[in-house]
């Protein structure tokens, strides 16, 4: 019995051992990838055109000029015109107008304009006889505050003044010329109600005369020339004025 067994296993056997060996199986090539499609380029989109700039007209405050505070006195920059009375003068009549220009809280200019003519007739009967005088004159006062307080300025006035005169009396060669330059100083006080009304009363004295006259004569005219310098209250003049501010 085991002989056969052997003999049936044995065949197997070798017949197990003949069995060749499957090749192996190449391997399978790869597919390459394919390629994905390049994309078309897209146009950037055009900006929205920006709205125009809009003009904005602002005040700089910070490079504005200070506001000056006056008290009650008239503004920088503001113009007053104003009637009084000098002295001397025939206190009935109120003879005297000005303009002023406030400047700053401290300078004040007061021009001077005189364009005057005088004439006068007289009838004796027989004949007229008429004399007439011209007036011509320009200048400035010029008053500076040394002092002030509230509603009241102390100032001294510098003055000066350019004048023609000439007198024509009846008669023929006969005239009389005057040509005088005029340099003064004075003292001022003004008190301001408001800063639209201001009462000053002033006092001025000459400080510097160069006068010239002129005689006519039947020959030849006679020529004088006169020079004053003095710091002498001699020939005064005092005026008190009210002026109206704008």
């Amino acid at each position: 019995m085991k002989t056969i067994l052997f003999s049936l296993l044995l065949p197997t056997g070798l017949a197990f051992a003949q069995v060749d060996p499957e090749p192996a199986s190449e391997p399978v090539p790869l597919e390459e990838p394919i390629a994905a499609p390049t994309p078309a380029p897209v146009a950037a989109p055009t900006p929205a055109p920006r709205p125009a700039p809009v003009a904005h007209y602002t005040e700089d405050v910070t490079t504005s000029a200070p506001i000056t505070t006056t008290h009650g006195r008239p503004n920088p920059r503001t113009f007053g015109i104003g009637a009084g009375y000098e002295v001397p003068t025939n206190i009935q009549n109120m003879g005297v107008v000005s303009a002023r220009f406030v400047m700053s809280d401290k300078l004040t200019l007061e021009p001077y304009l005189e364009l005057s003519r005088t004439g006068r007739v007289q009838d004796d009967g027989t004949s007229d006889i008429e004399d007439a005088t011209l007036r011509l004159g320009v200048g400035t006062d010029v008053r500076l505050a040394l002092y002030t307080r509230h509603k009241t300025a102390f100032s001294v006035i510098g003055t000066a003044r350019f004048s023609w005169e000439e007198e024509n009396p009846d008669g023929d060669d006969n005239r009389f010329g005057t040509t005088a330059l005029e340099i003064g100083w004075g003292l001022g006080v003004d008190y301001y109600f408001n800063k639209n009304w201001g009462f000053s009363f002033s006092v001025t004295n000459p400080l510097f005369t160069l006068a010239k006259t002129k005689q006519e004569t039947p020959l030849d005219p006679v020529t004088d020339t006169t020079t004053y310098f003095g710091v002498v209250w001699d020939d005064l003049s005092a005026r008190a004025m009210l002026h109206l501010y704008f």
